[in-house]
C-alpha cells in the first residue's frame, strides 16, 4: 500500500504548502497574473494526464472532458484562459462552488482504494491528485482575493447550469449506453460502481440531489471563507451583474 500512502502524503504536503503560498505571496500579486498561472497549470496537468493515459493504451473515455465533473472543470479552466474578463468572472464563481469537493476528490478515491488493498502509484495518479488540489487552491485564492461574489441570483444561475449539464449527460448515457459522469443505467452498477436503485429514474434523482447538495455546500463554504480576511473591495465590479 506504499503507493497510495505516498500519493496521499504528497497531496497533503502540496495542499499545506499551497495554502501558505496563496496567503503569503499570491494575494499580493496582480489577480490577472495569478489567475493565468493557475488556469494554465491546471490545464497542463490535465493534458499531461490524458496524454499519459493515451500513450499507455488505457481507456481514453475514462478521462475525456465529459467523463466526470473533474475533467469537465479542468477543460473549462483551459477554455476560461481565452474568455473575455466579463465571462471569466462568471466562470470563477462557478468554480468556487467546487472548492471542497475537488480537494476531497484528490484524497477520497486513494483512501478507499488503500482500504480495499489496491496498491499502485503512477504518473497519472499523482498528476490527477495535484490537478484536483490545484483547482481547490485556485478557488480558495479566488475567494480570498475577493474576485467572486455569490448571491442568491448567481447561486440560482449556477444551479441551473449544473442541471443543464447533468441532464445532457444523462441523455447521452441513455441514448448511447455510456456511463459518463460515473452515471450508468446499464450493467451491475449505476452511480460510481454502486447500485443505488434498480430504477433509472431514482438513480437520476439521487445523482441530481447529490450534485445540488455539492453546489449548496459550496455556497456555504464560500460564505465561511469570505466572512472575514478577504479583500473588502471586489476586484471585478462586473461580477453579479447581468
Amino acid at each position: 500500500m506504499v503507493g497510495y500512502y505516498l500519493d496521499i502524503v504528497i497531496g497533503i504536503v502540496y495542499l499545506i504548502v499551497g495554502i501558505y503560498i496563496v496567503r503569503r505571496f499570491m494575494l499580493k500579486e496582480k489577480p490577472e497574473y495569478v489567475n493565468t498561472v493557475f488556469l494554465g497549470m491546471i490545464a497542463v496537468l490535465y493534458i499531461l494526464e490524458v496524454a499519459y493515459i493515451v500513450v499507455k493504451g488505457y481507456n481514453f473515455w475514462n478521462a475525456c472532458p465529459i467523463a466526470n465533473m473533474s475533467p469537465l472543470l479542468f477543460t473549462l479552466c483551459l477554455v476560461t484562459l481565452f474568455l473575455p474578463k466579463k465571462y471569466q468572472t462568471k466562470m470563477f464563481g462557478f468554480f468556487a462552488m467546487f472548492f471542497i469537493p475537488m480537494i476531497l476528490a484528490a484524497f477520497v478515491p486513494n483512501i478507499i482504494d488503500t482500504i480495499n488493498g489496491n496498491n499502485y502509484f503512477t504518473f497519472s495518479t499523482i498528476v490527477d491528485s495535484i490537478a484536483h488540489l490545484s483547482f481547490g487552491l485556485f478557488t480558495y485564492y479566488l475567494m480570498k482575493s475577493g474576485q467572486v461574489r455569490i448571491d442568491k441570483r448567481n447561486l440560482g444561475f449556477y444551479i441551473v447550469n449544473c442541471l443543464v449539464v447533468v441532464i445532457g449527460i444523462i441523455m447521452i448515457n441513455l441514448i448511447f449506453r455510456t456511463k459518463f459522469f460515473g452515471l450508468s443505467f446499464f450493467g451491475k452498477h449505476n452511480i460510481y460502481r454502486l447500485v443505488i436503485s434498480d430504477s433509472a429514474l431514482v438513480s437520476c434523482m439521487v445523482y441530481v440531489a447529490g450534485l445540488l447538495l455539492v453546489v449548496l455546500g459550496g455556497y456555504l463554504i464560500y460564505k465561511i471563507v469570505t466572512r472575514k480576511g478577504s479583500k473588502k473591495e471586489i476586484l471585478s465590479p462586473e461580477i453579479g451583474k447581468k
